[in-house]
């Protein structure tokens, strides 16, 4: 906290700073904390939005509560979206991602050859199918996080899935949608 009221001069605005600070790390917090699914990460988004809140403060403070509230939760959205930009992050599975107890030896390796075929998907696809369907994110969650229109994203989806039945029909699984 000392760091942020050191980038403000008068006092008042320290003052209006300590309670805006106190009402909006918690929102803040779990938004960060939604996008990075990393608590360190997310404090660091959040740190981040503070100081930039601290350092456009006289333009901030003028916002109405209601613009404000909103305001302060995008700045940490977008930090975000920099930081997960930033990482050039990709989207693999986990080695040990434990899966519901298969049952059978049959089921495990059924499972085993569906995450074989998309990961070797071209990453286009692969990430859009890990965050909807492994994360289970939205599409507007993806879309944010990738940088995508809502409709672009669920395009990806949807090309995606059908990329991945046609290549489980050539591995002989018979897909049936009825």
């Amino acid at each position: 906290m000392l760091t942020y009221l050191m980038l403000l001069e008068e006092d008042a605005d320290k003052a209006r700073f300590q309670q805006l600070y106190e009402r909006y790390r918690g929102p803040m917090y779990r938004t960060a904390l939604r996008y990075l699914k990393d608590e360190g990460r997310a404090q660091d988004a959040v740190h981040d939005s503070f100081v930039k809140i601290a350092l456009h403060f006289q333009k901030i403070s003028a916002l109405s509560c209601m613009e404000m509230g909103s305001y302060i939760v995008t700045i940490v959205e977008n930090r975000c979206i920099e930081i997960l930009r930033k990482e050039k992050r990709r989207l693999d599975w986990d080695e040990d991602w434990d899966i519901p107890a298969p049952s059978g030896a049959e089921d495990e390796a059924g499972y085993r050859r569906l995450v074989a075929l998309v990961d070797s998907m071209p990453e286009t696809y692969r990430e859009v199918l890990t965050l909807r369907f492994v994360l289970e994110w939205s599409s507007k969650e993806i879309a944010r996080t990738l940088g995508l229109s809502v409709g672009a994203v669920n395009t990806r989806i949807s090309r995606g899935r059908a990329m991945l039945i046609q290549r489980l029909k050539e591995e002989g699984y018979d897909y049936d949608r009825t």
